[in-house]
């Protein structure tokens, strides 16, 4: 029966994890080009500490930075590794919370157990968070609460005190060293030793000496943390968040006019509490998200008064890990919205990976039920009655996150076609790939040159990276729906989409020039998912809303100088599908009279072959 539950309870990960490994795919976007200046000092033999521990934006990703690293040397940097290793460190933290639970809730029967821990998995694997489990720089992002659970687990495990802080120390050091959160470790260890009072049988002296050594550590890696020039390196610093780039990071820049607007911070930081509860329902999101980010502290409140009624001093004992991680958890979003609030508009607030933090407020409350419950009585109806009711928000989580997992991948193999030639062409979505072209192109230039992008760039704007199709192959279909020439430009639209409707991954312009298709310019289309998203989910991506929008509408813009100087030119276009590396041929062609000169085009019908 034990294993059964545990089989059960291991669903939520298992679904996930097919669901990640059927999305995700080796395209960089936007942080994961700041790779390209490590991998080259490393290549170059320059590579130094500092390289190493520079921040990045806020955070000093040292950890995050020796994995990439190491994913170079194994994989060639493949992305999908390390996206891999970030679904690994949530199974991690998965483990941690599982022993917590058992360590805190030991009365409780198999079944109640199994129910909690299901409720967990149901939150740390939502696929709500589509944006962590996808995108290759997250492993920064999750490692900070893998530690905290990894740390929580040790402290209340039964090992000697010395290897309590061991492990402990260990598990800060590289929280912290990888994303700003993970600093708050360095907080949570002492309160669970002030709040839990561990080692009953031993002196209060035992406890001052932890305490002591752990301030010590503390401050051996911390004041280097914030001394060691502590300044803006990132260029999306400077790029998304308005910082200096040598000057200081984005949060402490932004610091005083955070603090001089109390209401947007609070609103901020309830909407992000409130997040992984708000995809349920007609409403926005952002219209509900503060009012379930309250709900959630009115949760707290309740679970902190039954605790205190109950005046044991072992309950309270048994409940202080998860009042820890619930404290820890709220303190980063508090932290979240004075350093992003303004910055960001408040946008990021219900942004899919800040989920990842404050969900577990609710794996705390799902802990804390566990240990209520298991006392028996009215209360463990009460506690079942609430995690049911719970299940239908967290459920809509799962569902939502299906819809943002779809997204997500067509947006990094429509960016796939954009940064194959993104040497030759501006793309018209750059914010599928980065904030600033310039930066992509010379980070894109960088990570080919070095053999770590795949496929490689487009040299000379050649098509030979793609198979040819035949003309309506595997479902596909496109048209070009108008062309007119504006200027030095030849402007271009149609429609285009693959098999089943899904969008296209672009549109591939072509000439013939010295015997070889070359490309002269590339359409891009807006995405359609299969169900609601908002602003705050797609800020890596382009989504069309309008329904009345033909499906896969796409746009190009051809420069008349790219076109061979010849009297008369045609334009080939082909759909582009860059999971499978494919193009297929459009029926029509753009034939261009006097290209150079005065340029006259027309449509008609293609040789069947492109």
């Amino acid at each position: 029966m034990r294993f059964l539950l545990t089989l059960i309870a291991f669903l939520p990960a298992v679904v996930t994890g097919v669901l990640v490994q059927a999305h995700v795919e080796n395209v960089p976007a936007w942080d994961d080009f700041e790779r390209a200046a490590l991998l080259e000092r490393a290549a170059e033999g320059e590579l130094s500490f500092s390289d190493l521990y520079a921040p990045h934006i806020d955070h000093r990703i040292l950890f995050p930075r020796l994995f990439i690293l190491a994913n170079a040397a194994l994989s060639g940097a493949n992305l999908i590794w390390e996206n891999a290793l970030i679904f690994a460190l949530v199974m991690v933290t998965s483990a941690g919370l599982a022993g917590l639970l058992r360590r805190t809730s030991p009365e409780s029967s198999p079944a109640a157990l199994g129910a909690a821990f299901l409720g967990i998995n149901l939150l740390v694997f939502s696929p709500l968070q589509w944006e962590n489990f996808l995108w290759a720089i997250q492993t920064a992002f999750v490692l900070p609460m893998a530690c905290l659970a990894l740390a929580l687990w040790a402290l209340e495990s039964g090992l000697a005190a010395r290897w309590r802080f061991v492990l402990a120390l260990a598990a800060a050091v590289v929280g912290s060293h990888s994303f700003s959160h993970g600093m708050l470790i360095w907080l949570a260890v002492p309160a669970w030793v002030v709040l839990r009072a561990p080692w009953v049988k031993e002196s209060q002296d035992r406890r001052a000496r932890f305490l002591l050594a752990w301030g010590i550590a503390a401050a051996v890696f911390l004041v280097p943390y914030f001394t060691l020039d502590y300044k803006a390196s990132s260029s999306h610093a400077s790029h998304q968040y308005g910082a200096t780039v040598g000057g200081s990071t984005p949060a402490v820049a932004n610091l005083r006019e955070s603090l001089a607007s109390p209401r947007v911070i609070a609103h901020f930081y309830f909407s992000m509490v409130g997040s992984p509860l708000s995809r349920s329902g007609s409403r926005a999101p952002a219209d509900v998200a503060v009012y379930w980010g309250l709900f959630v502290h009115l949760l707290l409140g309740v679970a902190l008064a039954a605790v205190a009624v109950a005046r044991d001093d072992e309950l309270w004992r048994k409940s202080v890990p998860w009042w820890v991680l619930a404290g820890t958890a709220l303190v980063a979003c508090a932290l979240a919205a004075l350093g992003r609030a303004i910055a960001t508009s408040g946008i990021y607030a219900l942004a899919p990976r800040y989920v990842s933090v404050s969900q577990f407020v609710l794996v705390a409350l799902v802990g804390l039920g566990a240990l209520l419950a298991s006392r028996g009585g009215r209360m463990r109806w009460v506690v079942l009655g609430l995690g049911v009711a719970l299940l239908f928000p967290v459920a809509a989580g799962w569902r939502f996150g299906l819809t943002g997992l779809d997204s997500w991948q067509t947006a990094r193999l429509q960016a796939r076609t954009s940064i194959l030639y993104i040497e030759a062409f501006k793309p018209r979505f750059i914010r599928r790939i980065d904030i600033d072209w310039e930066t992509a192109r010379g980070s894109a230039t960088v990570l080919d040159r070095l053999g770590y992008l795949d496929p490689p760039l487009a040299h000379d704007r050649r098509t030979d990276a793609f198979e040819t199709a035949p003309r309506d192959a595997d479902g596909v279909s496109g048209r070009i729906t108008g062309v007119h020439v504006a200027g030095t430009h030849l402007v271009v639209r149609g429609e285009a989409a693959l098999a089943g409707g899904r969008t296209a991954h672009g549109v591939l312009l072509t000439v013939r020039e010295d015997g070889e298709r070359r490309a002269v310019g590339i359409g891009e289309g807006r995405a359609r998912p299969p169900g609601p998203l908002y602003l705050h989910d797609h800020l890596f991506g382009e989504v069309e809303f309008d329904p009345d929008e033909p499906t896969g509408v796409w746009r190009s813009k051809v420069d008349l100088s790219r076109l061979p100087d010849d009297p008369e030119v045609y334009v080939d276009a082909f759909v582009v599908d860059s999971g499978r590396m494919r193009l297929y041929p459009l029926a029509q062609r753009i034939r261009v009279s006097e290209a150079r000169s005065d340029p006259r085009v027309r449509l008609i019908r293609g040789s069947g072959s492109g």
